[in-house]
């Protein structure tokens, strides 16, 4: 959030409130978590826990404008993050300047942020998962033996493990990408980690 509002020129005030904690912005994302969503349209508060407002895209103006997202959780795997509805009619915040238009281009390589924090976190629950995994396996015995001794089992985790690392190389590639290519590669090599991600996260 912090870098979209120094795109668009936000206020001093604003910013400082947000390195203090004082303020906390979530982002409002298309149900789908592929881009930031526009004003007017269902989306959903990603990580909304204690924040403030979430931010959303004027497509008539290209400005951010904080929205109140709804009071109730929406059911999610992810028991580690809040996520809260974002209604088409929700109620505007008025918390300060938030900046005036933001350039496509600047809009884009967003949007390319966006998919590569999401692909980082994905590759975070992918590691997670198979840290547990192998957890278990080493700890639990049949036939008087640890499950992880079983060949099947080291397959299985080895092809995890394949994944988790592939996606951790493309994660990092488009994070990268952002501030060392122009948008068009940055837009590409998001893209493809978010897609890899999506698929292998839920796989692993």
């Amino acid at each position: 959030c912090t870098s979209l509002l120094v795109s668009a020129g936000a206020s001093s005030e604003v910013l400082e409130s947000l390195a203090t904690g004082s303020l906390r912005f979530a982002l409002a994302l298309d149900p789908t978590l592929e881009r930031p969503a526009r004003l007017g349209e269902q989306a959903v508060g990603w990580d909304t826990r204690g924040v403030d407002a979430v931010l959303a895209l004027d497509p008539a103006s290209h400005t951010l404008i904080a929205l109140r997202p709804g009071e109730a959780a929406l059911d999610s795997v992810d028991l580690t993050r809040e996520l809260r509805p974002v209604a088409p009619q929700a109620v505007r915040v008025d918390i300060g300047d938030l900046g005036g238009p933001l350039d496509p281009a600047a809009l884009d390589r967003w949007l390319a942020l966006t998919l590569a924090a999401l692909s980082a976190d994905l590759v975070g629950l992918m590691d997670a998962a198979l840290e547990a995994a192998v957890s278990h396996v080493s700890s639990r015995e049949q036939f008087g033996v640890p499950v992880g001794t079983f060949q099947a089992v080291q397959h299985l985790a080895s092809e995890a493990k394949v994944s988790a690392e592939a996606a951790h190389g493309l994660a990092c590639y488009a994070g990268w990408a952002i501030d060392a290519l122009d948008l068009e590669q940055a837009l590409l090599a998001a893209r493809t980690a978010k897609a890899y991600c999506s698929e292998r996260a839920r796989e692993v």
